[in-house]
Order: structure tokens, then C-alpha cells, then sequence
């Protein structure tokens, strides 16, 4: 809620002043992309309920997982895990889900989203490393019938495009928070983007819901 809270505060003010500046009629689709922003705001707590699992459990995790927080040192196995600011309880799956989710976007040398984004090949990836979990951990659980209906909870795709689509959600709300309207006029438009980015990637993964039969 703080997190929301603080995004939207941060909207009202960059709207406030890009209205000053930049006017509907001569700049139609830097309007468009701002009332996007405002609209998509407006129902986020309704589209957070709708998306986020009322079943599953919580597991310790990053939230943070892509490939620039991961070390990996020469003739050594291990591999080390950076910038564990976002650390908390989350879904089951949600950094797996969250490393897959940031292979559709391109940060550096020049920022780029792949909006053609194919939830299937992404869901099989996802299906071996559930896999592999369940596998590891099958003692942890609690009886036969309540292990095997969180199994195939947790394995079913409309879960992994749930978790997929939450992502988007969080991700939306830092671009807010991190809106700036000085920066925004010095040429650093990657927060007003990026937030729109994950609007209609959010919106494709409410639609290969819908699809999923």
C-alpha cells in the first residue's frame, strides 16, 4: 500500500507539471502514454486482487532476479546473488518467474521491450524448474491429497502467467516512484516508457489467461 501510495503521489506531480508544458492537441501520443499511466493507476488495486493467487505458499526470495544481479567467479561453481534490497516472503516461483519475465526487455546499450512475448516457451521452462523444486523438495509438504493439489496448482500455467502478470504489476509501480518530469525533459523518458512497457505486458498475460482453456 506504501508502495502505491508513493507511485501515485509521484504521477500527480510529473502530471502536474507535464500538462504545463506539453499540450493534447500538439503532443497527442506523449498524452496518450500519460493517460495510460493515470488510468492503468487508477485500478490497480482491482487488478492486483484479480491477479494475485488466492492459493499457494510463500517462499523466501529476491524479487529481484535478473542476469546483472547474478556473479559467477572463473573455475568456481558457486554462484552469487547481488542488490537483495527487494527480499521478502513471495510466491512460490517468483524469481524464476521474474528472471523469464526480464528476457523480454533489453536494458543496456539502448532500452528495448519485445512485446511479441511468447508465454508458452517461457511456460516450459518454468514447467522444469517447478519440476525440479517439487522433486527436491517432496518431504517438506504436508499429506498425499494436499501435496498433490498444491503441486498442480503451482505447475498450472494459468498460476505461472498469474505470477508473471503480479510481476508486471510491482514493476509498474517503481517506474512511478521513480518518475521524474526534470529528467524526463533532459531526454531520461525510461521510467514513463518502461511503465508502459509493463501496462501491455501485463495486459498480454491477462489475455493468454483468458486463452487458456
Amino acid at each position: 500500500v506504501s508502495m502505491y501510495n508513493k507511485g501515485k503521489e509521484k504521477l500527480i506531480k510529473f502530471s502536474e507539471e507535464f500538462k504545463k508544458v506539453y499540450t493534447k492537441e500538439k503532443n497527442p501520443e506523449l498524452y496518450s502514454g500519460l493517460e495510460k499511466l493515470e488510468d492503468f493507476t487508477k485500478s490497480y488495486h482491482e487488478r492486483f486482487l484479480e491477479t494475485f493467487p488466492s492459493e499457494g505458499f510463500l517462499v523466501f526470495s529476491h524479487n529481484d532476479t535478473h542476469r546483472l544481479n547474478f556473479l559467477h567467479k572463473r573455475n568456481e561453481e558457486k554462484l552469487y546473488v547481488i542488490d537483495v534490497e527487494y527480499a521478502a516472503l513471495n510466491q512460490i516461483g517468483n524469481d524464476f518467474v521474474n528472471y523469464l519475465n526480464e528476457t523480454n526487455f533489453n536494458y543496456e546499450p539502448e532500452y528495448y521491450f519485445s512485446s511479441n512475448v511468447n508465454f508458452d516457451e517461457l511456460y516450459k521452462h518454468y514447467l522444469n524448474y517447478i519440476n525440479s523444486f517439487i522433486q527436491f523438495n517432496q518431504n517438506n509438504f504436508g499429506n498425499q491429497e494436499e501435496k498433490e493439489k498444491l503441486f498442480d496448482l503451482i505447475r498450472s500455467k494459468k498460476y505461472y502467467v498469474g505470477v508473471h502478470n503480479k510481476i508486471n504489476l510491482f514493476w509498474f509501480l517503481y517506474c512511478l516512484i521513480y518518475l521524474d518530469f526534470g529528467n524526463y525533459q533532459k531526454g531520461d523518458t525510461f521510467y514513463f516508457q518502461h511503465g508502459l512497457d509493463r501496462i501491455s505486458y501485463f495486459e498480454s498475460g491477462v489475455n493468454e489467461i483468458k486463452n487458456i482453456k
